[in-house]
C-alpha cells in the first residue's frame, strides 16, 4: 500500500518524501504539486488506492475514515 501511496502522489505531481504507518493508518508526507489543493490530492489517494485494495489486493471491504 505504502508504494502505491506514493505512486499516486507522483501522478498527481505531489513526489512522495516518505511514506510509512501500521495496519490502521498512514503517514505521508510529500511536496505537495502547484496545480492541485490538498483536498483535492487527498480525494484522489483515497479513491485510487481503495480501488486498488479492492480490485488487485481483493479486500472487498476496505475503506477509508471519513474526512
Amino acid at each position: 500500500m505504502h508504494a502505491y501511496l506514493a505512486g499516486v502522489c507522483g501522478n498527481q505531481k505531489c513526489p512522495a518524501v516518505i511514506v510509512g504507518g501500521v495496519e490502521d493508518h498512514v503517514h505521508l508526507l510529500c511536496r505537495l504539486g502547484k496545480t492541485i489543493d490538498i483536498a483535492k490530492l487527498i480525494r484522489e489517494l483515497k479513491k485510487d488506492s481503495s480501488e486498488w485494495a479492492k480490485t488487485e489486493l481483493k479486500i472487498g471491504n476496505f475503506y477509508w475514515q471519513t474526512g
